[in-house]
């Protein structure tokens, strides 16, 4: 009897010997996974997304049930998406999502896959995951969502469009640290609405008519002051020649004076798309260097 309750004490000793050696190596698993992720995470905010990704994988090997697995397979996809592989970041964030269809980054995951398309210039896929995202229960994803519609409005020159994004942000949102900038945004957006548009056609009928003219319409006044003194000039010689009786050096700048004018012609359509494309330029200029100023969107 005394030898069975000897044996009995010598197990249970034995079991919370085991049981305080796996408490104590779980322990220490978690402080690794922890350096680990920290690691990681230096790295990802260096910039250093490839060595990041590594690290990632790794913590994800080593510790597949840790706590901060999670997190790190967010990571994945935003190395991915910072490294320009967009299709490979679409998938780890549906993945994510797939595993963690509650977390808390969810909002952001979903963003995140509009963005992808978007720069992968998959636009149409994009805008309807934005426009999926405006009513987003997370505040930041939804205004952002907004911004980057409006935004997409703007590069294919639909201003109104764009005011009405940057609008809506000022409206439902009017105490976010967004509403300034989307503000500045509506007043260039305007700005853009009103923008007088050359045609490039009536440009060159006008300078068929008269050289030089078109591209002082198109908005280039030197350039149409050039092609004026250069038609003139090789007309009124060609002119004088020929009074002179120099039939041929008449004839030379009679043709000068003729590719002068087609290329005064030609040359008064481009002026009138170049003024256009430069007055665009010039809007979309502002606007990046008040969300640069801003810094508000930045990751």
């Amino acid at each position: 009897m005394e030898g069975g309750k000897g044996t009995m004490r010598k197990i249970m000793l034995i079991l919370l010997l085991i049981s305080s050696l796996q408490t104590a190596l779980g322990g220490w698993d978690v402080v690794e996974e922890e350096k680990l992720f920290r690691f990681a995470d230096s790295l990802f905010k260096e910039g250093e997304y490839r060595a990041a990704l590594a690290e990632y994988k790794r913590l994800i090997f080593l510790y597949p049930k840790g706590d901060r697995v999670d997190e790190a397979r967010y990571r994945i996809g935003a190395c991915y998406q910072n490294l320009g592989m967009y299709h490979n970041a679409i998938a780890a964030y549906e993945a994510y999502l797939a595993r963690y269809p509650r977390s808390p980054l969810r909002e952001r995951a979903k963003l995140n896959i509009a963005e992808c398309y978007l720069l992968a210039r998959e636009r149409e896929e994009a805008k309807r995951r934005f426009e999926f995202l405006i009513s987003s229960g997370d505040e930041e994803v939804a205004i952002r969502a907004r911004f980057l519609l409006g935004l997409m409005s703007v590069e294919e020159e639909e201003w109104f469009e764009a005011a009405r994004w940057f609008r809506s942000i000022m409206k439902l949102y009017p105490h976010s640290e967004q509403a300034s900038l989307a503000g500045s945004m509506y007043d260039l957006a305007r700005r853009g609405a009103s923008l007088k548009r050359r045609s490039p056609l009536k440009a060159a009928l006008i300078s068929a008519l008269l050289p030089g003219m078109g591209q002082i319409y198109g908005g280039n006044l030197s350039r149409g002051l050039k092609f004026m003194a250069a038609f003139g000039l090789s007309t009124a010689s060609s002119m004088r020649y020929a009074r002179k009786g120099h039939t041929t050096l008449a004839v030379h700048m009679g043709l000068l004076a003729g590719a002068i004018y087609l290329w005064n012609i030609m040359d008064a359509s481009d002026a009138a798309k170049e003024g256009n494309l430069l007055s665009r330029s010039l809007i979309i200029r502002r606007m990046k260097d008040r969300i640069e100023k801003a810094g508000t969107f930045k990751r």
